[in-house]
């Protein structure tokens, strides 16, 4: 609700289009009153050694969070032309969308959680940043968190009969125990200000809406629906999510797709004719292009 008394921008419409000054004025508004919390899932654990197929990966990606606490050995990650390095006690953070290689020693061993964000469509967190390592033992609060979130979900697998509300609201309580100390690692290390999202943002990811689709955007309806030239589109996509549009669209097909593969549910082909693709060969190349991997064999990569 916009208090009473607000002076709303004046401008006279013309041929009865909607005042577009006042659009984006309430979305401003609206987005100073308080955004949603994000929404998180939790994705595969996984707490022990490296299986020999998964030391060395090569050009992979996704829509989760990867967080990594080496117990033993070490790791190098590429992405693009950075390489990072970390060793026994270090932990390691890879957000969604990274294009990476990783390899690690023989004898490594190590902790693994991942998750998903869903931040009012919006897969991850702005800003995105690069891979990084940090020192465990700056963090013993988020390593303990880290194994009582495993051991959680660990025993939920294990029982055959369905999960009271208790418990569900325990595994609950475990997650967002883990993520504060989570968060806290990545503020306190990185000192990184908390901005403020432009509010067309959201009017943005409304318009564009819809099934997930590899189909190219519409930029053309897409600047008739939101008021915006095509540059102004993609410059106020970059500023806010270091992304356009278009790879915006590109990222939700992924996520899509890996629910998909995850889920056992669909087949390879009625997973391309769901997104748009030409045919399950256009649709497992691309996928391959993405994270490195069939969507066979990358769903097996998922213990990592």
């Amino acid at each position: 609700m916009i208090p009473i008394g607000t002076n709303l921008p004046r401008r006279a419409n013309q041929g009865g289009l909607y005042n577009q000054d006042i659009f984006w004025y309430i979305l401003r508004i609206m987005a100073q009153l308080g955004s949603a919390e994000p929404q998180y899932s939790i994705g595969m654990t996984y707490d022990d050694r490296v299986p020999e197929p998964y030391l060395l990966q090569r050009n992979h990606t996704g829509t989760a969070y990867v967080t990594w606490f080496l117990r033993k050995g070490h790791v190098s990650v590429r992405s693009q032309d950075r390489i990072i390095r970390a060793s026994t006690g270090d932990w390691v953070i890879i957000d969604p969308l990274t294009t990476r290689s990783h390899d690690f020693s023989p004898d490594a061993k190590l902790l693994s959680i991942r998750f998903r964000v869903d931040w009012q469509g919006i897969p991850f967190i702005p800003p995105l940043r690069e891979p990084r390592v940090y020192d465990g033992s700056a963090s013993k609060a988020l390593l303990e968190a880290s194994e009582k979130l495993i051991e959680d979900q660990q025993s939920s697998k294990l029982k055959s009969s369905p999960s009271k509300h208790s418990d569900a609201c325990k595994r609950k309580a475990a997650l967002f125990e883990w993520l504060s100390h989570w968060h806290r690692l990545r503020e306190e290390s990185e000192n990184i200000p908390l901005s403020k999202t432009d509010a067309r943002i959201f009017a943005i990811l409304r318009a564009i809406g819809g099934p997930a689709s590899i189909a190219p955007l519409d930029y053309a309806q897409l600047s008739s629906e939101v008021g915006l030239s095509k540059a102004q589109l993609i410059r106020i996509f970059k500023a806010n999510l270091g992304l356009t549009p278009q790879q915006w669209r590109e990222a939700q097909c992924l996520k899509s797709a890996e629910d998909d593969i995850l889920q056992r549910k669909l087949s390879v082909k009625e997973i391309a004719a769901r997104l748009g693709f030409y045919d399950a060969s256009h649709f497992t190349k691309w996928f391959r292009n993405k994270t490195g991997s069939s969507p066979r064999k990358w769903r097996e990569q998922q213990t990592v």
